[in-house]
């Protein structure tokens, strides 16, 4: 009997102490809080100025409609149905998104990436590019206009769903084929003008990007583009070389704006704002009358606080920006630093009482963020790489001599000492932050005079 009695008590207190957590927790979670600085900036609406008819985004979009269509108008048709599907937020369209279908298939000649584009070119059988070419000539003459316009503007509302230009990304690669084709058949002068306009464009497209994908789209073009170059400079000689000067310098034209990635984080803030702020978002299910959501739906209410959410997704947000507007050989010595400091901001706590979902949604994925901070800053030193290459080649002499004596400007932007030479390779390259030496991404080919 004593020991039911002692049971009972227990139990009795137990219970009482739970039951005084759960009212405190309640409690904790009963008010949100107000929109912080950083959240105020990061919501600020992006405005739209550039006309559509001098808009290469929108050209971008329609660059696979019929041959009597216009593709602006044809890129504005998709945008807009794109742009009326993410003002959703969270709760799904009725029907398909995308207004057409892609079946575009072009045959990849060589990828700068991880290829010599000039040995694989030379390699081909007699005819087999200028027929794919001759298939393709339609979009690849579109493409030609594209790279021409000087105006960028990506005017998609932030969600979940996004156009993707597939026949932009294919004729990329048929382009840097043909203009390999061209370089090879002695029309150099043509080949440097052709690379040097599609450099233009694509740091135009990573200049102003606002969503990650298509800053990370620009930023792969953008490094394969440089690749080329690289070749194209270590397989002309040098006395040649100052024929192509002015091609050259203007490729590795690059703006210190082109590495902010204020916009991208705008975007990207704008996109958590539109999913975790719609109703479909708080009922947790597809079916309104699910009988599960009389249970979740005020669990999410009470332990999702929207605008401390927000606030926490600023901070993380406001830090990779800043981080971007870093020098890269300051971003190297603070990398670690930071990617400590949002381990710990996403490190679960005994503050996780209030806003658990919230604080749980804001720390998903967050400390990947630094490595597209990184990718950036790799384009950048692959650009000062090509124009070191440039320099040693004109130059001349032995490359890891002639290296230590470049300016300031040609030096590796990480170390800010000169790039790293591989005698055995006949590689110069450097270590990135957004990878691995060991990919050959990040080296040019280039052998002593």
């Amino acid at each position: 009997m004593k020991y039911l009695t002692w049971l009972w008590k227990t139990l009795k207190w137990l219970m009482l102490t739970v039951l005084t957590c759960v009212v405190i927790v309640i409690l904790i979670n009963l008010k949100d809080q107000s929109p912080s600085q950083q959240a105020l900036e990061l919501s600020a609406p992006f405005r739209n100025v550039v006309n559509d008819r001098d808009n290469a985004y929108l050209y971008l979009l329609g660059l696979e409609a019929e041959e009597t269509a216009d593709p602006i108008a044809f890129g504005r048709k998709r945008l807009d149905k794109y742009n009326q599907v993410n003002l959703l937020g969270f709760k799904q369209p009725d029907g398909p998104i995308e207004p057409f279908t892609s079946d575009l298939k072009v045959n990849k000649f060589c990828d700068p990436w991880v290829d010599r584009c000039i040995q694989k070119i030379r390699s081909l059988a007699p005819g087999h590019l200028q027929a794919e070419l001759d298939k393709h000539k339609r979009l690849l003459s579109r493409y030609q206009k594209l790279i021409q316009f000087n105006a960028f503007e990506e005017q998609l509302v932030p969600g979940l769903h996004s156009p993707f230009g597939v026949a932009s990304y294919r004729m990329h690669s048929l382009y840097l084929a043909n203009t390999t084709s061209n370089f090879i058949k002695g029309n150099r002068k043509q080949a440097f003008t052709a690379l040097e306009m599609e450099i233009h464009f694509q740091r135009l497209a990573l200049e102003n990007a606002r969503s990650l994908i298509t800053k990370m789209l620009a930023v792969a073009q953008l490094h394969k583009d440089y690749r080329l170059l690289g070749e194209f400079i270590a397989e002309t000689p040098s006395e040649e070389l100052t024929q192509y000067a002015d091609e050259i310098a203007k490729s590795l034209q690059f703006s210190k704006e082109s590495l902010y990635l204020d916009h991208v984080f705008r975007y990207e803030y704008g996109f958590t704002r539109s999913i975790t702020g719609s109703d479909a978002f708080m009922a947790m299910s597809a079916d309104p009358d699910s009988w599960s959501n009389y249970f979740f739906t005020p669990f999410v209410s009470l332990f999702f606080k929207r605008q401390n959410s927000y606030n926490l997704t600023a901070e993380n947000f406001s830090e990779h920006v800043s981080a971007s507007h870093l020098t890269l050989d300051q971003w190297m010595a603070q990398q670690s630093e930071m990617q400590n400091k949002m381990g710990d901001m996403n490190r679960m706590q005994w503050h996780w009482v209030y806003n658990p979902i919230g604080k749980t949604l804001a720390s998903v994925g967050a400390p990947a963020y630094s490595v597209y901070v990184g990718r950036v800053f790799d384009v950048y030193a692959m650009n000062r790489l090509v124009g070191a290459a440039w320099k040693i080649k004109t130059m001349k002499g032995n490359i890891a001599e002639t290296s230590r004596q470049l300016p300031a400007e040609w030096l590796n932007p990480y170390t800010l000492k000169p790039f790293s030479w591989d005698a055995q390779d006949h590689e110069l390259g450097f270590e990135p932050a957004g990878g691995r030496r060991s990919d050959r991404k990040f080296s040019l080919l280039l052998r002593e005079n």
